[in-house]
């Protein structure tokens, strides 16, 4: 285990095959969207401590912020795009049917709704146009993944910063020896 602490591309590799297995689970049983997401958002934060604790285990020199920062950053970032690689495969070729239960589960939902609020059939009609033509443009394999590798990549610049701040006042938490605590 102590192999995959030496290389944050291992660490980043992992951390996407995690979530691919996670992926597969989770997806197949339609659970509810927070659970599809909050397992992805717990990897990237272990992914980016993980960088860091690697790095700073693999040396002992001096560890400025900027240089932690890097180290959370650089397989954060390499983990949202093998997470928006695999996002791509998922939904283009393993489960290619997935997006569209949730743009034909959502306009059934919208039909419920104006039939239980008494829209008229043109308002209804217009909402279903409106959702239909954003549903085309975000529910797309392509798109989603483009916007996986977004939120994971910003994800892993809030979490690098966070983790850096808190590795200049605790480095024993990030594996510091003697030689790279401040």
């Amino acid at each position: 285990m102590s192999f995959l602490l030496n290389d944050s591309r291992l660490i980043a590799l992992s951390g996407a095959a995690l979530a691919f297995v996670l992926r597969l689970l989770l997806d197949s049983f339609y659970l509810d969207w927070e659970w599809r997401v909050s397992y992805l958002i717990f990897i990237v934060v272990i992914v980016v401590y993980l960088g860091i604790y690697s790095q700073r285990k693999q040396s002992n020199e001096y560890f400025t912020f900027v240089m932690d920062f890097k180290g959370g950053l650089t397989t954060g970032l390499l983990y949202a795009l093998l997470l928006g690689i695999f996002t791509f495969s998922f939904y283009a070729f393993i489960h290619a049917d997935f997006l569209q239960t949730i743009v034909d589960t959502r306009a059934e939902e919208i039909l419920e709704q104006a039939s239980q609020n008494g829209w008229s059939e043109k308002k209804t009609k217009q909402l279903l146009d409106n959702f239909e033509q954003f549903a085309g443009l975000i529910y797309r394999p392509l798109n989603w993944s483009v916007l996986t590798v977004l939120a994971a990549s910003i994800m892993s610049v809030i979490y690098a910063s966070i983790f850096a701040l808190i590795a200049r006042n605790y480095p024993q938490l990030f594996g510091a020896t003697q030689n790279n605590k401040d």
